[in-house]
């Protein structure tokens, strides 16, 4: 399964749900911690970061644009 740590930067990525008909994101970069590996997107609306774990697997409501 396609995970956000297999995404290269710049890759737009599309969120989809009940409350999120449509939520695009780019992403930024990758970064480590004493908590573990994230990566960072942008919300290409609001144009804020937010750091996700590189981990979140990219299930049907993510789409690879």
């Amino acid at each position: 399964m396609r995970t956000l740590s297999n995404l290269s930067i710049g890759t737009i990525i599309i969120y989809t749900d009940q409350s999120n008909p449509h939520t695009e994101f780019v992403v930024l970069d990758t970064f480590s911690n004493q908590f573990g590996i994230f990566v960072n997107i942008m919300n290409l609306e609001s144009k804020t970061i937010e750091p996700k774990n590189a981990n979140t697997r990219l299930d049907s409501r993510w789409t690879i644009s």
